[in-house]
């Protein structure tokens, strides 16, 4: 079986982001967070942090910077199939994020799910 696209939303709004986040639809890959004003932008990274990061496992996050990525892409992939120390949700997080990130972030949504992946980024302003 080959690797399937996966399906991309779009959520513009503050009060959209908090509610998927309460909600984390597990097939959901990426979560991108971009704007215009950086301390809302932080804002919600901190809380998806918070909300995706599995508290009885201290190595269910890992923290990323964009060279390293743009460097291997393939990282980003393999660090979001990665599964958490106890089993759970492996939550990968890339700051700043920057555009030249595209290619990683390309191999991620191809590749075929593996653990229950989920990842956030976040920068600010959003380009392109």
């Amino acid at each position: 079986a080959g690797a399937r696209a996966a399906a991309v939303t779009l959520v513009k709004k503050r009060a959209d982001i908090i509610r998927a986040l309460e909600n984390w639809n597990e097939a959901q890959r990426l979560l991108l967070l971009c704007g215009p004003h950086e301390s809302g932008t932080a804002e919600l990274a901190r809380l998806a942090t918070t909300s995706l990061r599995d508290p009885s496992d201290p190595m269910s996050m890992i923290d990323l910077d964009t060279p390293s990525v743009v460097a291997q892409p393939g990282r980003l992939a393999d660090e979001a199939a990665a599964m958490g120390l106890f089993g759970g949700r492996q939550l990968v997080r890339i700051q700043p994020a920057a555009d030249d990130l595209a290619p990683a972030v390309d191999l991620l949504l191809r590749a075929p799910v593996a653990g229950k992946a989920a990842d956030a980024a976040s920068r600010s302003p959003c380009h392109g």
